[in-house]
């Protein structure tokens, strides 16, 4: 048995190589799937994945690089923090990114080995920053500053034992924020857990808990446990690894490693395991052993008057006063913190402390001559380990991140334009404009025609995107399962159907190929094939994925996931089941299910869930929905695809479901008619906009406000637009339905601002009130 493993083993490393040797080589896309496909066989027989291939160049342990995507998230959380920080009034500085050893030594208890040391040339011993903390109180010293908020964003460096996966590296950023002075007792604190629960708050990652203690309630539990004051500092570095290790494990590092007594770590066993609020700090101002030491009794009355604070602040609920949190760098001298994720985006386990921090009123003494203190405190962002989770949370939600800024694609369709193409290009930039420019390349679209010809194949553009197949010609059967589609990313934009289908073609048997277009004729970088089968899509993966299309041009193959959830939010509180399901009737089809919830991020407004039964009716809703200018109830909506962020956070949520089949109530019209009886004749105001006038007119007949839905349906050759329309009055028996021709003018409304007012006009005049 065992030779036989050895054997395939063996087959299957070989195999992998000559995978390898072919992609080097860049052999046909056919000889590398028939490969592929055996290697896909050994590794089925073998029942495991193979080991990763090693590479000769690498990034240093603990380290990484970033693409394009992944800076953009974190430029995102970055703007984040930032604008927090400077909503507090803080400054920016910078400060060396190594320090003198000395400047360092002494001053994270355990962890000082931990700290990376240079040799420099010159003869000074010097070490990486290790945080932002030392060096920050080290500049307050140099500089004589005795009163500052500042901030600053930069890489520190440990040399720790990194966890790639948890977002624990040896090169790190930090983003701090401290103030340091004299301020009243306990309100600089609270401004930094402010801060904190504002910053979690505002990145949408998991629900949190940030733990508070203070150094002096710590070393006066130690005194009245019996710890000798020589060892206070040491067994602070024990608890604080209570976060991390059951009791158990730090009680025999205590007893073991530590040399303290039994007795003395059972009875610090019973403090460590307290948690609460304000009733815990009474408690221990009562407790006949705290209450006798000074250090513990100035600790209780100073965590007592922040949790005031807290609350105060609106923020209590998300704070806990833990005396297990010990935070075990020396400078500490009061207030500690730290904030962690209970249930992390996507994380099936809590990813440690994502912030912390604490005062340390004795740092910048250690480096003025005179020792003269500034008192200071602040907070320290984990941003690593957000970044990990924000990362994980937009690959699960598919959502689309944009690496630039381009606001204009100047590009030419014909030959011999370069010259007029430049001069625009440079009046753009000129004016401020963010653009980039491309050439269609001509040579490519001439060689796609003559293929199309050769070929007789059929291709068809319709909304954006040109599709082969869905059949293909001489398709018998029921389409493809669901996982049988993959996604083509990092396409070349003057590449087309006549490299790609064939390509797509050579590892399998294509159902449908769906390239995405431009107006100007580009592809707009990303396509989608759909074999056969879910083999088929497999190998196209393990084939084609950074396969060079052009040189210098390796594109990305994944699988396909297929969306057929949109999010609705901004409705309006007012919107009810009939109306809303008339309207998504009337310009969409397919729905399947309509959910309301309670707008997360709207006071008073509503969010709607619509589930579509395909990928293809729920892109189509969207892109009627979102080019439709539809508005309800005067508010603008927001449609996009439901996330899996959004979807888990309205889980909890109420809602109100009702299905395809049932019908609204009411009758379409073609035209508005049949005003209600008690409607009043009133002149129409000019200064008044007509939307305006019909909105209040509604409101005093207490009709409540009417909901416009509008869908441009054909242009002619003159320039007039007709558009569908439906206006839902609530108080009204019926909706309103029909077709208005009209003819954007340069007045500066929209065609359909001008529907709805010529609308407007013809409701004013159904409801009874002559317009003048």
């Amino acid at each position: 048995m065992a030779d036989d493993a050895a054997k395939l083993d063996e087959a299957l490393r070989r195999q992998a190589d000559t995978v390898r040797r072919l992609k080097q080589e860049k052999a046909s896309p056919e000889e590398v799937a028939e490969q592929v496909a055996k290697l896909l066989e050994l590794k089925a027989q073998l029942g495991t994945e193979e080991g990763k291939h090693k590479f000769v160049l690498k990034t240093p342990k603990g380290t990484r690089d970033y693409n394009p995507k992944q800076m953009a998230i974190r430029e995102k959380v970055f703007n984040i923090i930032i604008s927090t920080f400077k909503r507090h009034g803080a400054e920016v500085i910078d400060t060396p990114v190594f320090e003198l050893k000395e400047t360092l030594t002494g001053k994270y208890g355990e962890d000082s080995k931990l700290i990376y040391d240079l040799k420099d040339q010159g003869g000074e011993l010097l070490s990486l920053r290790y945080d932002l903390t030392v060096p920050f109180a080290r500049y307050l010293a140099m500089n004589k500053i005795t009163n500052i908020k500042r901030y600053h964003i930069a890489k520190v460096y440990r040399r720790d034992n990194p966890a790639m996966t948890r977002g624990r590296y040896r090169e790190f950023y930090q983003c701090d924020f401290d103030i340091a002075g004299q301020f009243d007792p306990m309100i600089p604190d609270a401004e930094c857990l402010k801060i904190v629960h504002e910053i979690l708050s505002g990145l949408q990652i998991g629900d949190f808990l940030i733990k508070v203690n203070d150094r002096r309630i710590l070393d006066g539990m130690f005194a009245v446990c019996g710890v000798p004051d020589s060892k206070f500092r040491t067994i602070c570095s024990t608890v604080d690894k209570l976060d991390k290790a059951t009791w158990e494990d730090v009680k025999s590092e205590m007893v073991g490693e530590k040399g303290l007594s039994p007795e003395a770590a059972d009875r610090i066993g019973e403090y460590v395991q307290l948690h609460g609020g304000l009733g815990l700090i009474e408690q221990l101002l009562q407790d006949p052993k705290l209450s006798q030491n000074k250090l513990a009794r100035e600790g209780l009355g100073d965590m007592k008057l922040l949790f005031e604070y807290l609350t105060l602040f609106g923020i209590a609920d998300k704070i806990s006063f833990d005396l297990s949190l010990a935070r075990g760098l020396d400078y500490y001298t009061g207030v500690i913190y730290e904030a962690i994720l209970l249930q992390p985006w996507g994380w099936p386990v809590g990813v440690g402390g994502v912030a912390g921090c604490g005062r340390y009123d004795g740092l910048v003494g250690m480096f003025d001559p005179k020792g003269r203190k500034v008192p200071c405190v602040g907070v320290s962002i984990g941003i690593e380990r957000i970044f990990s989770i924000m990362e994980q949370k937009v690959e699960a939600s598919e959502e689309k991140i944009r690496t630039t800024e381009t606001q204009v694609l100047v590009a030419a369709a014909q030959k011999k334009l370069l010259e007029e193409r430049l001069k625009l290009i440079s009046e753009l930039w000129d004016s401020g404009i963010k653009m980039w420019s491309d050439a269609i390349n001509q040579n490519n679209k001439t060689a796609l025609l003559a293929w199309v010809k050769m070929t007789g194949i059929q291709l068809v553009q319709v909304n954006g995107q040109r599709k082969y197949g869905g059949p293909p010609p001489g398709w018998i059967g029921e389409p493809p399962l669901s996982g049988s589609e993959v996604f083509i990313g990092k396409l070349p934009q003057d590449i087309y159907e006549n490299k790609l289908i064939p390509l797509f073609q050579s590892v399998g048997k294509l159902y449908e190929f769906r390239l995405m277009m431009t107006f100007s004729g580009l592809n707009r970088g990303f396509a989608y094939a759909k074999y056969s089968n879910r083999r088929s899509a497999q190998i196209a993966i393990a084939a084609l994925n950074n396969f060079e299309v052009q040189k210098g041009c390796p594109i990305m193959v994944c699988r396909s996931t297929e969306k057929c959830e949109l999010c609705v939010d901004g409705l309006s509180s007012l919107v009810e089941q009939g109306q809303l399901q008339t309207l998504l009737q009337e310009v969409t089809t397919g729905v399947l299910n309509i959910s309301l919830y309670r707008s997360p991020s709207r006071n008073g407004g509503q969010l709607a869930v619509l589930k579509y039964n395909s990928h293809r009716a729920a892109a189509m809703a969207k892109k009627t929905l979102v080019e439709g200018n539809l508005g309800l109830y005067g508010e603008e909506i927001e449609v996009d695809w439901l996330k899996v962020d959004m979807k888990q956070k309205l889980r909890a949520n109420s809602e109100r479901t009702f299905p395809e089949s049932s019908q609204p109530g009411g009758c379409e019209r073609d035209s508005p008619s049949q005003a209600p009886g008690n409607a009043v004749t009133c002149p129409l105001p000019q200064a008044l906009c007509v939307l305006d006038y019909l909105n209040a007119l509604c409101k005093k007949q207490q009709l409540g406000i009417p909901v416009f839905l509008t869908k441009c349906v054909q242009a002619n050759p003159d320039g007039w637009l007709r558009f569908w329309y439906q206006v839902v009055i609530p108080g009204y028996p019926s909706p309103f339905s029909g077709f208005m021709w009209i003819k954007p003018d340069k007045s500066g409304l929209s065609g359909h601002d001008k529907a709805k007012n010529a609308i407007a006009l013809q409701l004013l005049k159904a409801l009874g009130c002559p317009v003048v």
